[in-house]
């Protein structure tokens, strides 16, 4: 009996043994021998385009600006081996493809560490909470998880203009079918076209309809514009024979990205029987 007791833990002990080579010698977990970022810093959370005094904006005209901030950082090599480098991706607000990268330079042996400029340009429109995604590797090609840190970039803002405003005066309701009208908007902002979310009319008078947007994308044939990002903002619609008779009020409107909404313009319009 004491033999036999003796061999049952003999076999419990080989099995134990053999499960703990076959646990070594299984598949390595990459996360232990990639190089690992501990933290990243920007030397700015937040830059104003219109009233920073750092130096960190430069003004190129158009609507364009050059960002200048600084970012470092620590990792741990973990078991990969040098030389080490990293990558910074920058990624503009509501993007989810990086506008710019920049290659970084890491320092050290036990910790690493990395100090660098980094310069991009961006538009007045794009501004918002810009995604720094930063990532490193070894010299055998390893790549550590990435770290995502942000800067927010704001601005004074403008509310867009309407400029002009194309659109009948006068409309003779058809006796059956019904008859196309092309209306058609000139809007700016000195924040750049870009900014520019919408542009849209409604009738407000007799009664209140929902709003209509009008378009900026050259389908001459689907909504009449014509040229294709030129500002001017376009949009077929049609009257039939039930038509109401009399004057109508349109409201004119154009609203950016901030929200900022232009002075409200309106125009008559006058149905009359044939």
């Amino acid at each position: 009996m004491k033999n036999f007791i003796l061999l049952i833990f003999a076999l419990g002990m080989s099995i134990f043994f053999l499960s703990c080579e076959n646990e070594k010698s299984g598949t390595t977990d990459v996360r232990f021998e990639s190089p690992f970022l501990l933290d990243v810093a920007l030397s700015h959370s937040s830059l104003n385009l219109d009233s920073d005094t750092t130096g960190s904006v430069t003004a190129l005209g158009n609507n364009r600006y050059s960002i200048s901030i600084g970012i470092s950082g620590h990792a741990l090599p973990n078991a990969s081996a040098g030389p080490w480098s990293g990558t910074v991706s920058i990624f503009k607000p509501g993007s989810s493809s990086s506008s710019s990268r920049h290659t970084i330079t890491l320092q050290g042996s036990d910790t690493l560490t990395f100090s660098e400029s980094l310069r991009f340009t961006i538009t007045r429109s794009d501004w918002g909470n810009f995604r720094i995604e930063c990532s490193i590797h070894s010299g055998s090609g390893r790549t550590g998880e990435g770290f995502n840190t942000t800067l927010f970039v704001t601005r004074q803002n403008s509310k867009p203009i309407i400029r002009s405003i194309t659109a009948p005066d006068t409309i003779i309701r058809p006796t059956s079918g019904y008859q196309l009208l092309f209306f058609a908007t000139a809007v700016t902002d000195s924040d750049g076209y870009s900014d520019i979310q919408n542009v849209s009319l409604k009738r407000i008078s007799p009664t209140e309809t929902d709003d209509i947007y009008l378009f900026d994308d050259g389908l001459t044939s689907l909504d009449g514009d014509k040229v294709a990002g030129d500002g001017t903002f376009s949009r077929i619609l049609s009257i039939d024979s039930n038509a109401r008779l009399g004057d109508q009020v349109f409201l004119f409107r154009a609203t950016d990205k901030s929200g900022a909404i232009s002075d409200s313009t309106t125009r008559t319009i006058t149905i009359i029987q044939q």
